[in-house]
């Protein structure tokens, strides 16, 4: 088995005469918390919709666990074992927690509409099945208290903790998560952290997280590697990306006695 479980090679997007991402190679290590960063407008979440098939690559080729992602459809992409958090979370706002959470789960069912429609037994196992499992997402993420309660009445940075506890239902092997941390308070940022570090180590799944804030970042990531205007300019541990000149230049900054 290759120790990557997703790569990259020289994706390029254009959108007419834009150039969103020339190039860019990457490549994501099995169990790992790999880190894409970069200013805004470097090409991030172009490239996240590249991998989750919403977007086609002008150029490039994408392989995941062996198989070349761009044969496939983007319904597809859940059963394949990649997940979503997307940067705007949309919630069924006149559902609850646990039902927006079951039906996050239908995706792998295997009981059918019809089934469903009739009630069949094996369509309320699986829906008990489903309902067990979506309050243990919800203890997971520290939202259990809501399992009852509207989406509606959620704060934002517990909207941000729905929209992962749901990308979680699919069950995923590589999850992607684009600014989980928005919208969040230090306390519940921290705490996000944990939570991701505890999916790598205990459900030894691997997470590809684009984010801003530089200090979870520097935290959680084992691996970061940083688009600038659509180029891969870096690629490394946090101790090599906060020392290497071009991302300093780029994108952390210089302190003014450094200029």
């Amino acid at each position: 088995m290759s120790e990557l479980l997703l790569e990259t090679k020289s994706v390029s997007k254009r959108f007419g005469g834009l150039l969103a991402l020339d190039n860019v190679d990457l490549d994501v290590r099995r169990g790992e918390i790999h880190a894409l960063i970069g200013p805004n407008g470097a090409g991030k979440t172009t490239l996240l919709n590249i991998l989750t098939r919403i977007s086609d690559p002008s150029a490039g080729a994408v392989n995941f666990d062996g198989h070349d992602l761009l044969r496939w459809r983007v319904h597809e992409i859940i059963g394949l074992g990649i997940g979503r958090l997307f940067q705007h979370v949309e919630l069924f706002s006149s559902l609850n927690a646990l039902e927006n959470l079951v039906i996050g789960a239908h995706s792998r069912g295997r009981a059918g509409l019809l089934s469903a429609l009739l009630r069949s037994p094996a369509s309320c196992n699986e829906q008990e099945r489903y309902r067990t499992e979506a309050r243990e997402v919800l203890e997971l993420v520290g939202l259990e208290d809501y399992a009852e309660l509207p989406v509606s009445l959620l704060s934002a940075g517990q909207s941000r903790l729905m929209g992962l506890a749901r990308a979680l239902m699919s069950k995923p092997r590589l999850l992607l998560i684009d600014e989980v941390a928005a919208g969040l308070n230090s306390e519940e940022t921290k705490a996000v952290a944990r939570l991701i570090q505890k999916l790598r180590d205990d459900r030894v799944m691997t997470i590809l997280v684009v984010e801003h804030d530089m200090r979870f970042v520097m935290s959680t990531a084992d691996r970061i590697t940083v688009l600038n205007f659509g180029h891969r300019i870096a690629c490394g541990t946090p101790a090599q990306i906060t020392s290497n000149e071009a991302v300093i230049e780029a994108y952390l900054g210089r302190r003014r006695d450094d200029a």
